[in-house]
């Protein structure tokens, strides 16, 4: 529940700060606002991962949407992959998405993030947790969750206190 609660607010607020400078020169209210979702089939919590975004879809939508629009997913497989995810990043720009999500092994992250900022696309990483992905200082490049850096800072800090 707190990690569901946690990927609502999060989608919340990128698309609605992220949205606002995208979103414009969509004239209809009523069109729906697309979030490209990187996800990987064959990752260990890929069932997992996709239930949390859809049930964090169910409430936004149930909300109200993102600025009274309704919000709507599309996935790609990135396959945990250099190529397949820079593949996955094009083929859902081509798709219009208005950001993307997801980002499960750092290893393929590193270089879709890349892409995604290339391409001037916000990319919200949901898991991926390698400290270069946000040490590059990409603009279009946002971290759901801390830094791998940050774990083992925290685990000294709880054994020493």
């Amino acid at each position: 529940m707190k990690h569901r609660l946690k990927l609502v607010f999060a989608l919340i607020f990128a698309v609605s700060v992220i949205g606002n400078f995208i979103i414009p020169g969509i004239s209809s209210a009523s069109e729906p606002v697309t979030v490209g979702v990187l996800h990987w089939k064959a990752f260990a919590y890929a069932d997992m991962m996709k239930n949390s975004y859809e049930m964090a879809l169910e409430d936004i939508n149930k909300a109200g949407g993102i600025n009274g629009r309704p919000l709507k997913l599309v996935y790609a497989d990135d396959q945990g992959k250099r190529d397949a995810g820079e593949k996955a990043v094009a083929e859902l720009a081509d798709k219009g998405v208005a950001m993307l999500i997801g980002g499960y092994a750092s290893s393929n992250t590193i270089y879709t993030a890349r892409r995604a900022d290339r391409m001037n696309m916000p990319f919200l990483i949901c898991t991926a947790a390698d400290d270069r992905i946000t040490q590059r200082k990409w603009k279009n490049v946002f971290r759901l969750n801390p830094p791998a850096g940050s774990y083992t800072i925290r685990i000294g800090r709880f054994f020493s206190e």
